[in-house]
């Protein structure tokens, strides 16, 4: 039996939506800022209607782990928009996913300080924060986004 089962799992091919269907009306927007020439790509995830008390709560944003992960993986937290009154917000951090270095790059050369976790807590998520006008906010880190 486990060998029908594995042998079967091989042929199955799910969408992160067919697997964590949305829970209401999301409204997605994207955008991208750039820092130290890479541009770094994030999506926000936000309930088109406010809970029953109207208020939404202070956003939520993801850090992913990697180094080079995407924030592919972290996009069922996106239902979190649903369940709560807080905007989520998965973005990719510089040399990951949608915010890929220039073809061609040599990371330890070009890009010494993407190898370093002080760049990411001390330069791009304040820049994220910066850029999306935050006052209040959540972090959720995986990994390396930890």
């Amino acid at each position: 039996i486990i060998a029908l089962i594995s042998g079967a799992a091989d042929s199955f091919q799910w969408t992160c939506d067919e697997l964590t269907p949305s829970l209401c009306e999301l409204s997605i927007t994207s955008g991208s800022f750039n820092i130290r020439g890479v541009d770094v790509k994030y999506r926000r995830f936000k309930r088109k209607k406010p809970l029953l008390g109207g208020q939404f709560l202070a956003p939520l944003i993801t850090l992913h782990g990697g180094p080079s992960w995407p924030s592919d993986y972290l996009f069922p937290l996106r239902q979190l928009a649903c369940r709560g009154a807080a905007e989520v917000i998965l973005y990719d951090q510089a040399g990951c996913g949608q915010s890929a270095l220039p073809k061609g790059t040599n990371v330890s050369l070009d890009y010494p300080h993407l190898l370093t976790s002080e760049y990411y807590s001390e330069e791009e998520l304040p820049a994220l924060i910066n850029h999306l006008s935050l006052d209040r906010y959540h972090i959720l880190g995986h990994s390396w986004g930890t």
